[in-house]
Formats: C-alpha cells, sequence, structure tokens
C-alpha cells in the first residue's frame, strides 16, 4: 500500500512537474516572442556599435598613419626646400661669378682689342713712313746716283786733260834741245832763267790738276760714304720696323683668327 500510494504520489509529482514544465515551455516561449525582437535589436545595437567601434578604431589609425605621413612629408618638404635653396644659392653664385668672369673678360677682350687697333694703326703710320722713306731713298740714290755719274765724268776728262798737258810738256822737254843750233842753245841758255819757272808752273799745273782729282777722288769717296752711311741707316731702320711689325702683325692675326 505504501508503495502504490508512494508510486500514486510520485506520479502525481511527475504529472505536476510535467504540467509546470510546459507552463514554463509557453512561458518561455511568450517571452522569447515578446523579447525576440528586443535581442534583435540588441544585437543590432551590438553589432552596430562594435562597427562603430571598429571603424573609430580604424580611422584612428588611419588618422595616426595620417599624421604620420604628413609629418614625414612635411619633414621630406622641407628637407628638399632647404636642398633646394642651397643649391640655388650656389647657382646664384656660380651665375654671379660667371658674371663677373664674363665680364672681366669682355673687358680683358675689348682692351686687347683697343691694344691691337693702337698696333694696327702703329703698323700701319710705320708701314706709311717706311714707305715714303723708301721712296725718299730711292729718290735720293737716284740724286747721288747722277751726280757720282757727272763728277766721274768731270773727272775723267780733268784727268785726260792733265794726261794731254802732261804728254805735250814731256815731249817739248824731249825734241827741244837737238833742233837748235848754237844760238838757239845761246837762247835757250839765255832763257834758261825762265825756265824754273815754266816748271814751277807746270808743276803748280800737275799740283792743281792732282789737288783737282784728289777732291774728286775724296768728293766721290764721301759721297759714297755718306751714301753708304745713309743706306746702312735706312737698312737698320727698315729691319728694325720689320722686325717689330712681323710679331705685332703675327699676333693680330693670331686674335683675329
Amino acid at each position: 500500500q505504501k508503495l502504490s500510494a508512494l508510486s500514486r504520489r510520485t506520479a502525481a509529482e511527475f504529472q505536476r512537474a510535467g504540467v509546470q514544465q510546459g507552463e514554463q515551455g509557453q512561458r518561455l516561449d511568450a517571452l522569447e516572442e515578446l523579447c525576440g525582437p528586443r535581442l534583435e535589436a540588441a544585437v543590432r545595437q551590438a553589432a552596430v556599435q562594435e562597427a562603430a567601434a571598429a571603424a573609430a578604431e580604424v580611422r584612428t589609425q588611419l588618422e595616426e598613419r595620417l599624421n604620420d605621413s604628413i609629418a614625414r612629408l612635411t619633414e621630406a618638404v622641407g628637407q628638399v626646400t632647404a636642398q633646394s635653396d642651397e643649391r640655388n644659392a650656389q647657382v646664384s653664385e656660380a651665375l654671379q661669378g660667371l658674371a663677373r668672369h664674363m665680364d672681366s673678360g669682355f673687358e680683358d677682350l675689348q682692351q686687347r682689342r683697343q691694344e691691337v687697333e693702337q698696333r694696327v694703326q702703329r703698323a700701319v703710320i710705320s708701314a706709311d713712313k717706311l714707305w715714303s722713306w723708301r721712296t725718299e731713298v730711292a729718290a735720293w740714290r737716284s740724286d747721288v746716283d747722277s751726280r757720282l755719274t757727272s763728277l766721274a765724268s768731270s773727272a775723267a776728262q780733268h784727268s785726260a786733260a792733265s794726261a794731254g798737258a802732261e804728254g805735250f810738256a814731256a815731249g817739248s822737254r824731249v825734241q827741244g834741245p837737238p833742233r837748235h843750233n848754237a844760238r838757239s842753245a845761246q837762247e835757250s841758255r839765255g832763257s834758261a832763267p825762265g825756265a824754273p819757272g815754266e816748271a814751277a808752273h807746270n808743276a803748280q799745273g800737275g799740283l792743281a790738276l792732282g789737288d783737282d782729282a784728289d777732291s774728286e777722288r775724296s768728293a766721290r769717296g764721301d759721297a759714297g760714304g755718306h751714301v753708304g752711311g745713309r743706306s746702312e741707316t735706312l737698312v737698320d731702320v727698315e729691319e728694325r720696323v720689320q722686325a717689330l711689325l712681323d710679331p705685332a702683325l703675327r699676333r693680330e692675326r693670331k686674335v683675329y683668327a
């Protein structure tokens, strides 16, 4: 009886528990039906929050990376700007030095050009002077040659006349004594005192002719020496002028080349 009563009680308890479990299941279903949208909304909200947090984290990381990139870019731009400024300063200094060098070279070129022009002018003037000197020397030489020719002809005439006079005097002295007789000998002896005068006259004539010849020879020698000295002087002048002109002309040709 006790066992049957216990079994009945147990069965009743099991029924009561089954009923309560069914009721609780119904309540859970109803609660789930009631809480499902809220849970979905909460899940959605949690997902949105997680997505927002992830986006915020990504945004933060991107901002940090962007800031780092901007900082590196700013530093690189600053370095490039400094290098470009330094290079610009170097280029400006080099351009200024080149401009100064070109200015000095241009001034030097102008100065050399002026010097070359002055040398060319001096060379032209020297060439003109040399040409005028050559013309004068040629005229002077022709004049001296004509004078020397006239002096030589006059000297030849004087020498021929003096030679004829000496031959005539010698012939008269040789042929005179055999032709005359005693009277003529006496006359000749009588005129003997005058013989020294004639001899003296002939001697004076010979001396005069000798003096004329000596004077002509000395004049010719002086003229020749003067001509030689003048010609040597002009030759020296021409050589010096040519020696001065040749280097100047060579330098001018190099400069113009």
